[in-house]
């Protein structure tokens, strides 16, 4: 395990650079800014290389309203900025009065608006739209009462910001993000060598958290003429 300001002073190491600073990763200038940068651009870029890693998956839970259908994220969320990058579609479930649980169906928003177009029934909701244009949830049929509805959603990629912060990557692939680092630091240092050296190692570690950390897609066999 690694802490921003640990990622720092090994990227400078591996930079070749003499010192063994910073000893902080707040308010620097200078060459200790640029490697506070570099450490904290290569782990946005690694948490950006794809959508659903494991690691950014978190969980949530809507209280839904008697009468009300839509929920935007500032509702959801509490939040005008919430770490959001999008929600884990097969991951709805609600809970009714009873505590029974039900998985909710996903259907695309076009298709759930023109189901329910003049319907105002209200009862248990079965399905579940998201609206692509701001991520709000609408669900249908409009509740009748309060009733839980639990899931799952990608974060948006986190950022660093001070000394301890600990990446949320495992553990074990802490020096992917100083091995990418270094290979940017030595665009900046004019170190072909290093470029080279540290993005194969770079790419390999993450290449090895993608085989960890992406869900396996699955198959459909197809049935046997």
């Amino acid at each position: 395990m690694a802490t921003y300001k640990e990622l720092v002073q090994l990227t400078r190491l591996l930079s070749g650079m003499q010192g063994t600073g910073p000893s902080t990763v707040v308010a620097q200038q200078g060459i200790e800014e640029v490697l506070t940068r570099m450490v904290r651009d290569a782990y946005v870029d690694i948490q950006n290389r794809r959508e659903e890693w494991n690691f950014l998956i978190r969980d949530k839970s809507i209280t839904l309203q008697s009468g009300q259908d839509t929920y935007t994220l500032l509702q959801v969320f509490s939040t005008t900025a919430p770490l959001f990058k999008k929600y884990k579609k097969d991951s709805f479930i609600i809970t009714n009065s009873d505590g029974q649980k039900n998985y909710l169906r996903y259907t695309e928003r076009d298709v759930l608006e023109a189901q329910y177009l003049n319907d105002t029934v209200q009862k248990l909701p079965t399905q579940y739209a998201i609206n692509p244009e701001n991520n709000a949830l609408i669900f249908k049929p409009i509740p009748d009462g309060v009733y839980t509805v639990t899931c799952r959603y990608y974060a948006s990629p986190e950022i660093l910001s001070v000394d301890a912060q600990v990446p949320i990557l495992p553990a074990s692939y802490h020096n992917a993000i100083a091995y990418l680092a270094t290979a940017k630091m030595s665009i900046y240092l004019s170190s072909p060598e290093n470029y080279h050296e540290y993005t194969r190692k770079a790419e390999g570690m993450i290449g090895e958290l993608m085989r960890l950390e992406i869900p396996k897609k699955r198959m459909q066999q197809r049935p046997m003429v």
